[in-house]
């Protein structure tokens, strides 16, 4: 008996441990900038200039590429990479804060990302609307 319950807690804390790994981690992976999902979202919110609108509808999204790992992220974008550290904040399901710095004011900024049916959407809140990211299989 006493056998048993040794294997037992320690298949309980073997699955705990990989859970815990696997929800400390949602952004880790290949993530993709999807154009269609993005521009939905600038329709939506009506306060998009039409000179942000011909910009936007046109090869703005749909490029960026983003490696992200626990700790870091990558951004391609035509042939350039940028490399910056975050630092998760908070996870509530599939939602999670992060901080980062800012790389032109060179302060912590926080951001909320979600994500749904395989994609992240991060608010961009000058704009007033969310650029989504896809994950790359």
């Amino acid at each position: 008996m006493k056998k048993l319950t040794t294997i037992i807690l320690f298949t309980f804390t073997v699955i705990s441990d990989i859970a815990a790994a696997d929800s400390a981690c949602l952004l880790e992976g290949r993530w993709q900038s999807n154009k269609e999902l993005t521009l939905a979202s600038m329709n939506k919110s009506g306060v998009v200039t039409e000179k942000q609108k011909t910009l936007f509808n046109g090869d703005f999204f749909g490029k960026l590429t983003i490696d992200v790992t626990c700790d870091r992220f990558t951004s391609y974008y035509e042939g350039e990479s940028d490399e910056k550290a975050y630092e998760t904040l908070s996870q509530n399901g599939n939602t999670i804060t992060v901080r980062y710095i800012d790389p032109i004011e060179e302060k912590p900024v926080n951001t909320t990302i979600t994500i749904t049916d395989g994609c992240y959407s991060l608010p961009l809140e000058n704009l007033n609307f969310n650029e989504y990211f896809c994950k790359v299989e």
